[in-house]
């Protein structure tokens, strides 16, 4: 009776079994999906603007001799830029096309992650539901 249960018609009690390996697996995706999915929304999906940008006062992705593309592409490098770009003593310098009147001014970077932020927001809060007189979100799977 005081056992939390996944859904109502079900035997299988929340965080317990298959259902706490899900929470698991949805926990350590999602700590490499977000981090990721913010910097390409701060990019704006411009790979030749990540590949240019800075990360501090050194190229995020810096020239290589031995590489084929000519910069160190690697996921070891990625996954710094990734969480490098929200340090604040480094932060993430994307590099500036002039367009004229369209020129991206630095505010441009952070008005994208707001909005990738709220779409996260969002989608939440869309799945959320009212159980057991609490506001709670319910993770789908």
């Amino acid at each position: 009776a005081g056992l939390r249960r996944v859904m109502e018609e079900t035997k299988s009690a929340c965080y317990q079994g298959w259902h706490f390996a899900l929470v698991v697996l949805v926990v350590a995706v999602g700590a490499l999906y977000f981090p990721c999915a913010l910097l390409l929304e701060t990019v704006n999906f411009n790979m030749r603007g990540l590949l240019e940008s800075k990360l501090g006062s050194y190229a995020a992705f810096p020239n290589s001799a031995t590489s084929e593309t000519g910069r160190e592409i690697t996921l070891r490098r990625c996954i710094l830029v990734m969480f490098g770009m929200h340090r604040p003593d480094l932060g993430l310098e994307l590099p500036r096309i002039q367009q004229g009147i369209f020129t991206e001014t630095g505010v441009a970077i952070y008005s994208r992650q707001v909005r990738f932020i709220s779409k996260v927001l969002l989608a939440g809060v869309s799945q959320a539901s009212w159980v057991d007189d609490e506001y709670s979100l319910l993770a789908i799977s």
